[in-house]
């Protein structure tokens, strides 16, 4: 049951985060460099694959690959060819490497000459389905067309095969999400905050189970969908908000 004392709960710990504070110490801070829409989204949707792990080390490696892109990530992705590969060779971020790297920018290359842009490839099928687990899935479509390494594939989320498809969730948190804290950019805005599903990780698993949000143990896009639904009875206009609520919450479990 979804009680005001669970709303209260984590409406607290959403109120007291200091903006400036977490994205200090979050990899959103990384898409916050930059001002041109391009470079938000590129840099936002790369760093996205990379939050996987400790959040110190995926934001340093973060920096990392925006010096390979020279700080530009827009105007490399778009030159992008098989000379640069090389400048790829000694980044690495747990299992995903520069290889893979270089392959999911051989594709944001596509995507924005072909494609119209990452936006494009989130909105069409969100707009014809008022669904995002649609966009999700043409992402990753259009991932598994051009990359043909299933090493580099297996980083792109497939909720085909039932994924959580956290990171892809929270590029889109990123990018749609638009609030006082302005944590998220918030940047696209034909897509409804409404409609986006939460970034399932370990913490977040952890907090909506604590709090009764989620009864499921399995860590799939039914749960997935199961939180989100619960999530938008605290909030139905934002229920992701509560993505970092549910962080800050579970970090509190930890030290208690």
């Amino acid at each position: 049951m979804i009680t005001n004392k669970i709303k209260t709960t984590l409406d607290s710990f959403l109120n007291n985060i200091e903006a400036n504070v977490f994205i200090q110490n979050d990899p959103v801070q990384i898409p916050h460099l930059f001002s041109k829409k391009e470079d938000i989204e590129i840099s936002a949707f790369l760093t996205s694959i990379l939050a996987w792990g400790n959040r110190k080390q995926i934001i340093k490696n973060a920096y990392k690959l925006m010096n390979i892109l020279h700080n530009s990530p827009y105007n490399f992705i778009v030159q992008i060819n098989n000379k640069h590969k090389k400048l790829f060779d000694y980044f690495k971020h747990r299992t995903i490497n520069g290889t893979d790297i270089f392959n999911f920018c051989i594709t944001l290359k596509h995507i924005y000459i072909e494609q119209g842009g990452l936006e494009n490839v989130f909105l069409k099928p969100y707009l014809q389905h008022r669904d995002l687990k649609y966009s999700l899935q043409n992402c990753y479509n259009i991932f598994s067309s051009t990359i043909y390494d299933k090493q580099s594939l297996r980083h792109i989320s497939n909720i085909g095969n039932n994924s959580t498809a956290k990171r892809l969730n929270l590029f889109l948190r990123w990018m749609v999400r638009k609030d006082s804290k302005k944590i998220d950019l918030g940047i696209w805005h034909k897509i409804s905050p409404s409609d986006l599903y939460i970034p399932f990780d370990v913490h977040v698993a952890f907090a909506a189970r604590n709090l009764n949000l989620l009864n499921r143990k399995t860590n799939d896009w039914e749960s997935v969908s199961l939180l989100t639904e619960n999530l938008k009875l605290l909030d139905h206009t934002d229920p992701i908000k509560y993505d970092i609520a549910l962080f800050e919450y579970s970090l509190h479990l930890k030290k208690s």
